[in-house]
C-alpha cells in the first residue's frame, strides 16, 4: 500500500475510534466496545505457543468454533486465544471452555497491533469468514506467522472485487490459505489471481449438529406449552410479527414459541396485550414443572434458540422481510420444515434448501397460512426430515478436514 493510502487508512481508523468514544457517552454497547479494549491481557511466557482465532461477533464464532475445537484436540498443550470485534461476541462467549483467553481486538493501528504480537507468541492466526484489517494482517505476515481464513464465502458484487480491489488485495495477499465454503467462492478467488484455496465446506454444519445432540431440559419447556403441534419462530423482526400475530390468532390448534432477534419491551408487550393469559415470557417461568401450560411462550433471554428448535414441529426463521434471513441451519439440524420471507438471495443454504423443497418462501399472510398447513402434514414433515438428514451426512466433518489441512500445511514441516 502506498504511503498516501496508508495515511488515509490510518486517519479513517482514528476517526472511527474517536466516533466510538463519543458514542460511548450515550450508547451502552459503544461504551462496552471502548471499555473492553482497555482491559489488560493475561501474562504469557515465551514457551506459551498460541493459536489465535479472531471473529467479528458471536455468529462468526459459531462457524469457527468447531475448527478451534478440532485444533485443540490436536494440540492440547498450546494456548488457544480468542478475540472479538463486537461486544455481543465477547460477552456471549466468556464462559467458552476452549479459549484460554478472550479479549477485544485492538484498534487497527500499527503500534497497538505490534505491541499485542510482542506480548503473545502466535503460531497460527485464524480469521473467521471476514473482518479483514490491514495492520493486523500485514504485521502477522511480516512475522511469518501462518494466517488462514476459514468459512469464507465470496460473491462477485462484494467490495473486495470492486473498484476498491487494489486496497483489499494488499490484505488478501497476506493470507496463506482461504478455506472456502463453496465452489463458486473458489472459482471467484482463482479468477482474481489468488491461488492458495481449499474447498472445505461450512463448519457451521458441525456446530449445529453438535448443539442438536447436546442434552437439554426440553421436557420442562414442553410442560409450559399446551399439547398442540408447536410452531417456533426464531430471530423475528416486526415485519415477521405482522404475519405471525395473525397466524397465532387464527390457529388456536397450534402452540407457539416466539424468539425475537432483538428483545425489546414494545415487541413483547404487543404479544402480551394480544393474547393476555394465554402468553408468558420465559423469564417469568420460575417453576417449569408446575407452570400452567400456555399456548405462547415469548423467549426474552439470549442463547437458547438453537436448542429450542427441538421442541417444534415446524419452524419460521425471521429476517426475510428485511435485510436477509438469519440462521436456517439450526432448525435444519433437527430436520424441521422451515418457512422464510422473500429476501434470501445470497444465503447459500437457503437457496439450496428452497431448491430442494426443505424450505418454503412466503411473501404475505395467505402464503404463511397455506404453507403452515401443508408443512404440518406428517408425510411432508417426514420427507423433509429424511432429506435434511441426508444433506447433513453429505456435508459432515468439515471442521476436522480444515484442522487436518492446517496441520499438513503449517505444522508438518
Amino acid at each position: 500500500m502506498s504511503s498516501f493510502l496508508l495515511l488515509i487508512y490510518d486517519l479513517i481508523i482514528s476517526l472511527y475510534g474517536g466516533c466510538m468514544r463519543i458514542a460511548a457517552l450515550f450508547h451502552p454497547k459503544a461504551k462496552k466496545w471502548v471499555a473492553g479494549r482497555k482491559l489488560p491481557l493475561a501474562q504469557y511466557s515465551p514457551e506459551d505457543k498460541c493459536i489465535w482465532m479472531h471473529c467479528a461477533s458471536a455468529g462468526e464464532y459459531e462457524q469457527g468454533r468447531p475448527v478451534f475445537a478440532a485444533l485443540k484436540k490436536l494440540f492440547p498443550n498450546k494456548k488457544f486465544i480468542l478475540s472479538f470485534f463486537s461486544p455481543s461476541g465477547y460477552e456471549f462467549h466468556q464462559e467458552d471452555e476452549i479459549a484460554d483467553e478472550i479479549f477485544y481486538l485492538p484498534f487497527d493501528k500499527k503500534a497497538q497491533i505490534e505491541k499485542l504480537l510482542d506480548h503473545i507468541q502466535v503460531e497460527l492466526f485464524i480469521a473467521v469468514k471476514y473482518d479483514y484489517w490491514f495492520h493486523l494482517f500485514s504485521s502477522i505476515k511480516a512475522r511469518e506467522i501462518p494466517l488462514v481464513v476459514v468459512a469464507a464465502t465470496f460473491r462477485e458484487n462484494q467490495r473486495y472485487f470492486s473498484w476498491q480491489s487494489f486496497f483489499w488485495r494488499t490484505i488478501f495477499e497476506c493470507v496463506d490459505c482461504f478455506f472456502v465454503q463453496d465452489e463458486d467462492s473458489k472459482r471467484l478467488l482463482i479468477k482474481h489471481k489468488y491461488s492458495e484455496i481449499f474447498l472445505a465446506g461450512d463448519p457451521r454444519m458441525d456446530r449445529v449438529q453438535e448443539v442438536a445432540n447436546q442434552s437439554f431440559y426440553e421436557n420442562k419447556w414442553r410442560n409450559c406449552l399446551k399439547p398442540n403441534p408447536v410452531f417456533i419462530a426464531g430471530s423475528t423482526w416486526p415485519e415477521d410479527d405482522k404475519l405471525l400475530l395473525k397466524l397465532a390468532k387464527e390457529r388456536l390448534d397450534l402452540s407457539f414459541i416466539i424468539v425475537p432477534h432483538e428483545i425489546k419491551e414494545e415487541h413483547l408487550l404487543l404479544w402480551e396485550s394480544t393474547f393476555n393469559e394465554d402468553c408468558v415470557r420465559s423469564s417469568a417461568i420460575n417453576d417449569f414443572e408446575n407452570q400452567k401450560p400456555k399456548r405462547i411462550i415469548l423467549v426474552d433471554q439470549m442463547g437458547v434458540l438453537s436448542r429450542l428448535y427441538r421442541l417444534a414441529d415446524i419452524s419460521y426463521v425471521g429476517g426475510g422481510f428485511g435485510d436477509g434471513i438469519h440462521n436456517i441451519l439450526e432448525p435444519a439440524a433437527y430436520g424441521l420444515p422451515i418457512i422464510i420471507g422473500p429476501n434470501f438471495q445470497g444465503f447459500r443454504e437457503a437457496e439450496t434448501f428452497v431448491e430442494s423443497g426443505f424450505t418454503a418462501v412466503v411473501t404475505n399472510y395467505q402464503d404463511l397460512q397455506n404453507t403452515s398447513l401443508d408443512l404440518l402434514e406428517l408425510e411432508k414433515r417426514e420427507e423433509i426430515k429424511s432429506g435434511l438428514e441426508n444433506y447433513f451426512r453429505r456435508n459432515a466433518n468439515v471442521s476436522q478436514k480444515i484442522a487436518e489441512e492446517i496441520v499438513i500445511r503449517f505444522f508438518n514441516k
